[in-house]
């Protein structure tokens, strides 16, 4: 019966190792760094798998917000909305590259610290759910990337057309000169911070 027992309990335990996943982890319910029955290295483990996953959580709030503030920027007809726009989405961009920065540091001293604790008996657990929780960063990352490829190529789009109502004979050389020389200033000013953004994400995404 103890056999028996004992196997489960050892079977159950390898499962848990294999498919680790921070966001099965009720920490509230106390698996993760309230429970009774962690190593105080767990406990700490614990806690900081919940700092990352709640600046994550916020980053993928926030950038559904950037989504949505591109577009209301790109229907903008007012210097004034624009204008708003634009400072609302240069302050969210800022707190969502903080963010991002974040998360990558606490997700490195992690690495870190479990290589100098590699060997212990729960050491796989934690590297099992280190590396799930940096794959659903670089997820998350590229998705912040790939928004702010479409609407730079939005806002590219609107210059265009904005530059063809002067100048129906424009070119995309011509198209090319206005973004660079920020011609069309409103729309040029978006386009910056959109690069500003993208420059975050690959940042983000570099040596996790």
């Amino acid at each position: 019966m103890g056999d028996t027992r004992g196997n489960a309990r050892r079977k159950a335990r390898k499962q848990q190792d294999d498919e680790a996943d921070p966001d099965s982890i009720d920490l509230e319910a106390g698996e993760g760094d309230g429970g009774t029955g962690q190593s105080p290295a767990m406990k700490e483990f614990f806690r900081k798998v919940d700092s990352v996953k709640k600046d994550m959580d916020a980053i993928k709030k926030n950038i559904s917000e950037i989504e949505k503030k591109h577009g209301d920027a790109l229907k903008a007809t007012s210097k004034a909305t624009t204008s708003k726009t634009e400072n609302s989405l240069h302050n969210l961009m800022d707190t969502t590259s903080d963010l991002m920065q974040s998360v990558k540091t606490k997700l490195t001293d992690m690495k870190e610290d479990e290589k100098a604790k590699k060997g212990d008996s729960e050491a796989r657990m934690r590297m099992n759910l280190h590396k799930t929780l940096a794959q659903k960063f670089v997820a998350l990352s590229q998705e912040y990337q790939e928004i702010q490829t479409k609407y730079k190529e939005k806002y590219r789009e609107r210059v265009g057309r904005q530059l063809k109502i002067v100048n129906p004979d424009a070119t995309k050389e011509d198209v090319d000169a206005l973004m660079k020389a920020g011609g069309d200033k409103d729309v040029f000013a978006q386009t910056l911070m959109q690069q500003r953004s993208d420059q975050a994400a690959k940042n983000a995404l570099a040596d996790i």
